[in-house]
């Protein structure tokens, strides 16, 4: 009954208002719901067009029973998979680039995504990774594929603290430059993962992708991950 009176709008008002007056320039908003339940969500993404906050991703996320996992696949290509201590930041996030946002499609794919489209930003982002912000992520969570000794793809992971959910894994990055794709580098690299990850003790493994990224779901898919939610990112400026 609340929400025909206009609670929430009045409430959502007064917070940006507070915001405003502290200064802050940017206000962003994430809903998450599972998979394929748009309707129980509806009245929060209309609340939060009213007053102003513009939906700039969309996002599935996926998950993946390690326990589940068959033998790594077969690959004909010269393809070896190293540890990425070898490489830097820098290198990680010059590789990042090329990987998604190389292409007019891939920039489309991961508009509004500065950490994968935007160089500094991408730093950033592996810089925190690598210090532990997000979890445990040492050099053996960091994979780069090379085919004839060229770099070919890379893959970032990384293990987060919980006490709610049993041990997993977090794939943040999995990429691969366009002259190297379909030619088996990423599910290569996702057998890789799988892999240390379970050495690790993870049960489990999460990722996400943008909805559009229809080649990115049908590979996590042929792993063995599955649509678990929606992820929906909105964003105002004050």
């Amino acid at each position: 009954v609340y929400k025909r009176q206009g609670i929430g709008r009045m409430l959502l008002q007064r917070a940006l208002a507070l915001l405003k007056d502290e200064g802050v320039e940017r206000v962003a908003a994430t809903l998450k719901y599972a998979y394929g339940e748009h309707a129980s969500v509806a009245h929060f993404v209309s609340l939060f067009q009213d007053v102003g906050l513009s939906e700039s991703q969309r996002s599935v996320q996926l998950l993946c029973d390690l326990a589940n996992q068959g033998p790594s696949p077969q690959c004909d290509l010269p393809l070896e998979i190293v540890d990425g201590g070898g490489y830097s930041l820098e290198d990680f996030s010059r590789l990042t680039i090329r990987a998604f946002a190389s292409t007019e499609r891939d920039r489309s794919i991961h508009a509004g995504d500065r950490s994968v489209q935007d160089y500094d930003q991408s730093l950033i982002v592996h810089q925190r990774i690598r210090s532990g912000a997000f979890g445990f992520s040492p050099p053996e969570c960091w994979k780069v594929a090379l085919i004839d000794g060229e770099v070919a793809g890379f893959a970032i992971w990384f293990i987060p603290q919980s006490s709610s959910r049993p041990p997993h894994g977090v794939l943040g990055e999995l990429g691969v430059l366009p002259e190297f794709r379909r030619r088996g580098v990423a599910r290569a690299l996702v057998a890789e993962i799988h892999r240390v990850m379970r050495h690790h003790g993870c049960q489990h493994s999460y990722v996400g992708t943008p909805e559009r990224n229809i080649p990115a779901l049908r590979l996590y898919e042929s792993c063995g991950y599955e649509r678990l939610s929606h992820v929906v990112r909105f964003i105002r400026r004050l």
